[in-house]
C-alpha cells in the first residue's frame, strides 16, 4: 500500500496581521524652544533633533507595500502641550486634492493626515485628530476599537467629540506640511510621570488613491484599529 504523506507549510504572517510582530515605536522630543505653529516644519529650528517617524506602508492600493510618497512625522512636547508635525512629500504637488474646509468634514476624499492616540494604552479607546492641506480641524473619539455604533453598548467613533487644539498647514513645492498643538488638558491619561501612549498615523494621498499607515494594518482595518498601533514613549505630562 502506498503511503500518502501530507506536508503542512507554515507561512509567516505579514507584519500588519501578526500580534507577535513588534509594532513601531518612537520617542517624543522634549522642546528646549517651542515651535511656531504655522505649518512650516522644515524651517523651524525647534524641531531639530526630533526623532523621525517614517516607513509608512500601504493598505491601498497594494496592501503591505511601502508608501510611494515619503511622509515624515515628528512628535514633541512642552510642559503643557503635545505637538505633532508632518511633512507630506508629493512628487506631484499640483495634484494635491482638497475637497472641503469645514470643521469635521470627511477626510476620505481629500489629501489628509490623521493621528489616533491611545493615552491609556488599553488598545481599545483613543482620540483622533486630523486635517487636510487647508488646515481644517477634525477630531473625534474611538471606543472599543471603533466597532459597532457609538452608544449602542458596542464601540464606535464619536465625531461629535470636540476639544480645544490648533492646527496649521502649508502647501509648498515639496507637497504639504502641518503642525498640531494639542494641550494636555484636552486629553485624559494615566498618572505616571513619564507616559507611553499607543499611536498610529494615517495619510491619504488622494490623487493616486493611496492610503498609508505608520503602524501597518490589514486592508480590512482602518485607523480605529488601536490594538495594532505603535507607541510613542517618553512623554512627561
Amino acid at each position: 500500500m502506498k503511503r500518502l504523506t501530507i506536508v503542512l507549510l507554515l507561512f509567516a504572517w505579514p507584519a500588519y496581521g501578526a500580534d507577535l510582530i513588534t509594532r513601531p515605536s518612537a520617542i517624543a522630543h522634549q522642546f528646549a524652544t517651542l515651535p511656531t505653529v504655522d505649518g512650516d516644519v522644515l524651517n523651524d529650528p525647534a524641531w531639530s533633533g526630533a526623532p523621525e517617524m517614517t516607513n509608512f506602508r500601504q493598505v491601498r492600493p497594494i496592501e503591505g507595500a511601502p508608501a510611494s510618497q515619503k511622509t515624515t512625522v515628528l512628535i514633541g512636547y512642552s510642559d503643557d502641550t503635545l505637538y505633532i508635525a508632518a511633512i507630506c512629500y508629493d512628487e506631484d504637488p499640483e495634484g494635491i486634492i482638497i475637497t472641503n474646509s469645514r470643521r469635521d468634514a470627511d477626510l476620505a476624499d481629500t489629501d489628509s493626515f490623521q493621528v489616533i492616540i491611545d493615552t491609556f494604552r488599553d488598545k481599545q479607546n483613543g482620540f483622533v485628530f486630523g486635517t487636510n492641506p487647508t488646515g481644517i480641524e477634525y477630531d473625534g473619539q474611538v471606543t472599543k476599537g471603533g466597532t459597532g455604533a457609538f452608544g449602542s453598548g458596542g464601540g464606535g467613533f464619536n465625531l461629535n467629540w470636540d476639544t480645544i487644539w490648533q492646527v496649521k498647514t502649508q502647501v509648498s513645492e515639496f507637497g504639504w506640511s502641518l503642525e498640531m498643538a494639542i494641550p494636555f488638558k484636552s486629553l485624559r491619561y494615566g498618572a505616571d510621570d513619564v507616559q507611553t501612549w499607543g499611536i498610529n498615523l494615517q495619510r491619504n494621498i488622494r490623487g493616486i488613491n493611496e492610503i498609508v499607515y505608520w503602524a501597518p494594518l490589514g486592508r480590512q482595518y482602518n485607523l480605529y484599529r488601536i490594538s495594532d498601533a505603535g507607541t510613542i514613549e517618553g512623554i512627561k505630562v
